[in-house]
This record gives structure tokens, sequence and C-alpha cells, in this order.
């Protein structure tokens, strides 16, 4: 994770899928979003709701983005991604963007995200406001 964290990337992800065990007190400072997921496939291994609770306590503690994709096994879609009774989708919030009109990119602020309702499968239609930079 310390390679992560030094990359000149926006938005720092940390991928935890496959998870196949607790991975204890995790450092997440600089760390934007942590997606978590149980295997899948015919000879998967199982993924326990205490190692992903404990993924989901630290990302809240420390102000980090968690996406709990899904149980994993073998019918992973079947086995859905509640936890706990509730969804997490988090996404990063960065409030810098790129955006390519015609032939050139140009830098932006974000100033305002509008979330149009909540779909299914993970497709959220949003409204983003922004400025030019510079």
């Amino acid at each position: 994770m310390t390679r992560l964290k030094q990359t000149t990337a926006v938005n720092k992800s940390l991928c935890t899928g496959s998870l196949l065990g607790d991975l204890g007190k995790l450092d997440l400072t600089g760390i934007d979003w942590v997606v978590v997921g149980g295997e899948c496939e015919t000879n998967f291994r199982p993924c326990t709701e205490e190692w992903v609770i404990n993924l989901r306590d630290q990302c809240e503690e420390q102000g980090v983005a968690f996406t709990f994709k899904q149980w994993g096994g073998r019918f992973s879609k079947r086995n859905g991604s509640l936890l706990q009774g509730k969804y997490y989708h988090e996404m990063p919030v960065s409030n810098q963007v790129r955006i390519y009109n015609s032939d050139r990119w140009f830098a932006c602020e974000v100033l305002h995200v509008i979330l149009n309702g909540c779909h299914r499968f993970g497709k959220i239609p949003i409204t983003i406001q922004i400025q030019k930079i510079g």
C-alpha cells in the first residue's frame, strides 16, 4: 500500500477482492476508496461478515469511501451485497476533473454534484456543475 500512496493519482483505490481473511488494522491515510468483495467461481472460498465489517468500520473512522461489491460464492449475484441491512456503494469525491471538449482537455473544479435518484446495478445518473480553472 505504500507504493500506492506515493503515486500521483487523483484518487487512490484499494481493491480487497477476493477477501480471504481479516486484514487487521490498516493505515488508510492517503487512500480515497476501499472496494471489498468475496471470491466467485465454482470452488470459491468464503468471505466472512466480520472481515468486511472490520474494513467498513476502518473506512468510516478514517473518512475513506467504502464499497461492498458482493459476498461472492458460486452464485454471487444471488448472494448480493447487503451488509447488516444496508448497501455500501460509496465513491471517492475529488474536487478536480478533466473535461475533453473538441480537441483540448480542460482542468475544472467540481462545484456541485446532484444524485438523480438511485438505480439498481450501480447505475446512478448524476448532474455535475463545474467551472474551468485558469
